[in-house]
Formats: structure tokens, C-alpha cells, sequence
């Protein structure tokens, strides 16, 4: 049987995922191979990096030596600790002289999905497989569609327009891919981060979402 997954991103807990929506979302970096996931079995959240199941997916290492490095050596800052101090102040400049003796450990910087506000707006967004849905709020980066039948699977790409009379005009040629499935403003539904936005349609979003907080 299918393994149900289930990831966790900026916070929030995504899934159920197959196998294969979970693949289409790596390949389409709405998710990072630093992420954590987990499905039923396991007995913690596990980096994706870390899965048999995914490590295929992986960007390769160049076939080439890495440049050497000349160490640097660096002194650490000490704050001598005055003799009028009283208990507490020198306890605070010990902690100081604590921090900063420690080696900073190395970190690779992962790219994350940017978040942006979202407001509510009256309106429609018509799929081309899927039909027609209610827009319950949305931001620059994405929308989220309110549903009364059954959600397409995340990952899912999709073809669209946007209609709504705040707007002043029909943004059409949209394409965009199911990130999210829940609950919002009480209503059941699925997000869309949208992939390819024309730069005329962010101006429109943007001056309504600006409009839309004064």
C-alpha cells in the first residue's frame, strides 16, 4: 500500500501526500530537500535529503576536487570583567564572553517559499480541467479557492483565469501548482502558488492588496 506523507514547511504541516505528489513538488521546488517529512512507521521527522525514497532526486556533485582553503585563525574577543561589578553584571559579561568564544558552525542557506499577505476578494477562478471556483483571499504569490467537491491532488499543475470586478480586469493565461489543502475563513478548499505571473497582473494585485489594507 501507498505510503501516505506527510511534510512539514515554514511552520505548517502538509498532507497527505503520495509518493508522486511529493516527487512533482521536489522537482518543482515548492519544497526543499531540507525539509522534514514523515509518514506512518516512522518514529520522527526525517529531512527528505535523508530518504532512500527521494535521494534519487537529488542534484549530483560536480565531478571536480574541492579548492583548498588556508585556515584562518581568528582570537577570540574577552571582556575583562571590572572588580566593582556587582554578582549579576558580571555574571552578564561571562555570558557574553561565552557567546562569542563559540566556533560558528557552518550552515548552507536553502532557498524557502517566500510567504506574502493575503486578502479577501470577491471573485472567480476558472480552471481549464476543473471548472469554476469561488476565491476566498488571495496575495501576489498565490490564491486560495473555496470547494465544495472533490480537491485535485496537491502538486497538481494548473491552467486558469481570475474574474473579478475588484481587479478591473480579467487576468487570463495563469498557470500555477496545488501547494496547500484545508481550512480558511471557515471554508474548505486548496491553495494555488501561482508559477508563471505577468508582471502587468502582480502591478494589479499588488495596487488591490495595497488599496485593500488602507
Amino acid at each position: 500500500m501507498a505510503k501516505n506523507w506527510f511534510v512539514h514547511i515554514q511552520g505548517e504541516n502538509l498532507g497527505p501526500l503520495t509518493p508522486e505528489a511529493l516527487t512533482a513538488m521536489l522537482k518543482q521546488n515548492r519544497i526543499q530537500f531540507s525539509d522534514f517529512a514523515w509518514h506512518e512507521g516512522l518514529t520522527r521527522w526525517v529531512r527528505i535529503s535523508e530518504l532512500d525514497e527521494f535521494i534519487s532526486l537529488m542534484p549530483t556533485y560536480p565531478k571536480t576536487s574541492i579548492p583548498e582553503l588556508q585556515p584562518s585563525v581568528t582570537t577570540p574577543k574577552v571582556r575583562c570583567i571590572p572588580e566593582d561589578l556587582q554578582p549579576e553584571q558580571a555574571r552578564d559579561v561571562m555570558a557574553i564572553n561565552k557567546t562569542e568564544k563559540k566556533t560558528p558552525t557552518p550552515t548552507q542557506t536553502w532557498t524557502k517559499v517566500r510567504g506574502f499577505e493575503r486578502v479577501f476578494i470577491s471573485g472567480k477562478l476558472h480552471i481549464e480541467t476543473h471548472g469554476t471556483f469561488d476565491i476566498i483571499n488571495l496575495s501576489e504569490g498565490g490564491v486560495f479557492l473555496k470547494t465544495t467537491s472533490t480537491i485535485p491532488p496537491l502538486g497538481e499543475e494548473l491552467k486558469f483565469e481570475i474574474e473579478s470586478q475588484s481587479l478591473g480586469k480579467k487576468l487570463t493565461s495563469m498557470t500555477g501548482v496545488i501547494i496547500r489543502q484545508g481550512i480558511a475563513l471557515d471554508n474548505t478548499g486548496f491553495a494555488i502558488e501561482f508559477t508563471r505571473l505577468n508582471p502587468a497582473y502582480k502591478r494589479i494585485l499588488r495596487d488591490y492588496i495595497q488599496k485593500t489594507k488602507n
